[in-house]
């Protein structure tokens, strides 16, 4: 059964599809014949316009050549310098070759006198044009009738001077308006319209096809309208201004011819509505029914979408047009439910990254100072350990250094988040490093939650210890969330021929099936807003891929397993991960002689480096930042056999000192020391005679860097790792 509403749809429906119908439709009949004929009209504007452009040219081509060939005749010194009689014969002589062009030529004197080449004698001195021969301009004069020969011509002159530059007259030539009519070829195309050549003021020249008795003022004022009536018949004008010529082209059409047959489509038209209307009525009621439920429901659907309702759906009803309008609206709020729920996580995520920038930024600044403090704790550290006779003190001074690695190693995983520090691998024992993580894994775990390692033999990989570091700490976090109450974690470490392995094992939740192919991707998580940013298994994943290595996970409920392959290296020197005391007594007596230049801003870094330095026998000038020591090398540059120097300071850098240094002194080894280190800074810092070292750096590397440069030696010592 139709609902009430839908009836009194129905009804309304197919009263619109009679009377309004027919007025629509009628309405529309006549609008479409109306847009006919605007369109017509534009396009013969458009074409008759482009025809008065062509004859316009033509015409201004052809008084630019008739001007051309007076002023050649102008131009002959006879004119100036010969007797009357001279002149007259050199006139004649040229008359035969403007024939074409003139209808005759004169000599005008500046008192209006004129004698002809058939020497007839008028003077013109009260014509409208004389005063512009008077002031030695070219002439167009409006058209007029001959004093010579009574026809209807236009007079052209130009200025007659003598070599001194004198004007004493004019060359003039008169032209039939008919042959300017001629010369434009004017004739009107099509639907028998006309042609005029009209004075600026509208009166008639000439012209072709022009209505009988048709007055010479009949164009007055016709550049202000668009349709002329003459003899009750009424033309479309279309005209041109012909700059620079002081005419007008007119071209005129009569409008019944123009605009023929949109006014018998329109008659046809009348009749088609009439016929459609009565078809329309009979086909109503049927339409109606078949509308009025698909639309009915289109309506609710939008209703639901306008209170904010994204779960609205619409019964498809009909295959028909409604039917695809039904499956669109369909569409539409699935896809509009979609992109916002996109937008939502997408503004969520935008937000983490800048919080994650703005923790990484202030990371790096941090790190940067810390490293500096711990290269003063270093140096004195090495300092007294090698100044004390106690073994006791000197184990209790080797932790402080082994300490001070490991903060060194944090700082350059605070610079690696901040994107400041280059990935610096060595080959290590993996079984050592996880062994020396144990304590903090140990650390991050709940009493509930036990964790075990094993550990197997001679598993080396080339590898960053601190990134290494990193994935295991997220991987045992990630292990611990997933684990409710009490479990287990294992971490195994092992090696075939090929890879040596870690594997990081739970009993928690798992991973579902849906989840797993999305948990390596940036921001991709499980947990709620505040368990985790989704950036921590990514991580593993680009650190992985950094090392060349491969990860693979495989999970199901109390069972998830992360595994970490590595290319196998033989381990024959493995960078330790504990560190002892130097012997710095050893370097004394090695190292060249002469003086050294330290630069460097941080007073308690300066300090330890000078020591550090005078310790291994070495004399040191000191300079605060890079402008006050190229004053003090410019007043000595042969006194110094090297330079260390910090990269970041104020006033200089340590850049543009080494630069400054070597216009003077081109084979100065140097040795840069920076907490900045990255690749741009590295590739900006390779320079011929110089080498790299990361802060905290010890005594012992500026020493062997400043002896390896001194001595020649192509690859100086690396930073240690902790």
């Amino acid at each position: 059964m139709l609902s009430t509403r839908e009836v009194r749809l129905i009804h309304k429906v197919m009263v619109l599809a009679t009377v309004p119908m027919a007025v629509l439709v009628s309405v529309t009949g006549w609008t479409l014949t109306a847009a006919i004929e605007d369109q017509l009209r534009v396009e013969l504007e458009a074409e008759t316009r482009a025809e008065l452009t062509l004859r316009t040219v033509m015409l201004n081509q052809d008084v630019r050549h008739r001007f051309d060939s007076l002023a050649r005749i102008a131009s002959d010194p006879i004119y100036s310098e010969g007797t009357e009689a001279e002149r007259l014969a050199a006139l004649r002589a040229r008359h035969h070759t403007v024939t074409g062009l003139f209808e005759g030529l004169y000599l005008d004197d500046l008192d209006g006198n004129v004698v002809g080449t058939d020497s007839t004698r008028f003077n013109v001195s009260d014509r409208p044009y004389f005063p512009m021969i008077q002031k030695g301009e070219r002439v167009v004069s409006r058209a007029l009738d001959s004093r010579a020969t009574g026809e209807h011509i236009v007079v052209m002159t130009v200025p007659l001077r003598t070599e001194g530059d004198e004007l004493i007259g004019a060359v003039a030539g008169t032209v039939r308006v008919d042959d300017l009519v001629t010369s434009a070829s004017l004739l009107p195309p099509r639907f028998g319209g006309f042609a005029a050549l009209l004075e600026k003021d509208g009166t008639l020249m000439s012209g072709e096809r022009m209505p009988d008795g048709i007055a010479v003022d009949v164009f007055a004022g016709h550049e202000e309208r668009s349709t002329l009536d003459i003899d009750g018949a009424r033309y479309l004008l279309f005209s041109d201004p012909g700059h620079p010529i002081p005419w007008r082209l007119v071209i005129g059409y009569p409008e019944s011819e123009a605009l023929a047959f949109p006014r018998k489509l329109r008659r046809a038209t009348a009749f088609t509505i009439l016929v459609a209307v009565f078809l329309t009525a009979l086909v109503a009621a049927f339409v109606a029914r078949r509308i009025t439920r698909p639309v009915v429901a289109l309506r609710a659907g939008h209703d639901r979408v306008a209170r904010g309702d994204l779960e609205a759906h619409v019964e498809v009803m009909t295959s028909d047009e409604i039917g695809d309008i039904a499956r669109s609206f369909n569409a539409m709020v699935a896809r509009i439910r979609e992109e916002t729920e996109s937008r939502a996580d997408a503004e969520v995520k935008l937000e983490r990254a800048q919080r994650l920038e703005t923790v990484g930024l202030l990371a790096g600044g941090v790190a940067h100072d810390f490293n500096n403090l711990l290269m003063t704790i270093l140096a004195n550290a090495e300092f007294a350990a090698e100044d004390s006779d106690d073994p006791d003190v000197e184990a209790s001074l080797g932790e402080i250094i082994t300490a001070s690695k490991r903060g060194a190693d944090l700082t350059r995983q605070l610079l690696g988040f901040a994107r400041r520090q280059p990935h610096l691998p060595a080959d290590v024992d993996l079984g050592e490093v996880v062994r020396s993580m144990e304590p903090l894994l140990k650390r991050v775990l709940p009493e509930t939650i036990r964790l075990t390692t094993e550990v197997g033999p001679q598993c080396g990989a080339h590898v960053d210890v601190g990134q290494i570091q990193q994935v295991l700490l997220n991987l045992v976090i990630n292990a611990r969330d997933a684990i409710d109450a009490q479990g287990h974690v294992r971490v195994t470490v092992d090696a075939d021929r090929e890879s040596a392995r870690i594997v990081v094992q739970d009993d928690g939740s798992g991973i579902s099936a849906e989840a797993l192919p999305n948990i390596f991707d940036p921001f991709f998580t499980t947990k709620d807003a505040a368990g985790g940013t989704g950036l921590g298994l990514s991580m593993v994943h680009g650190i992985v891929e950094q090392h060349r290595g491969a990860i693979d996970v495989e999970s199901e409920p109390g069972n998830t397993r992360f595994t970490l392959r590595f290319a196998r290296v033989r381990l024959t020197s493995a960078t330790p991960l504990s560190v002892r005391a130097p012997d710095l007594s050893a370097l004394v007596g090695s190292l060249p002689t002469g003086r050294v230049l330290v630069v460097e801003d941080d007073p308690s870094v300066q300090r330890a480096t000078v020591q550090g330095l005078k310790r291994m026998g070495l004399d040191v000038a000191v300079a605060a930042d890079g402008q006050s020591a190229l004053e003090r090398f410019e007043r000595s540059p042969h006194a110094f056999i090297a330079i260390v120097t910090d990269v970041v300071m104020p006033r200089m850098s340590g850049p543009e000192l080494v630069e400054r240094v070597r216009q003077r002194r081109a084979d100065i080894p140097v040795v840069f020391v920076t907490g900045y280190q990255d690749r741009s800074v590295e590739a900006e810092l390779s320079l011929p005679g110089s080498t790299l070292i990361m802060k905290p750096a010890t005594t012992e590397q500026i020493a062997r860097a400043v002896e390896a440069l001194i001595h020649g030696a192509t690859h100086p010592p690396k930073a240690a790792e902790a």
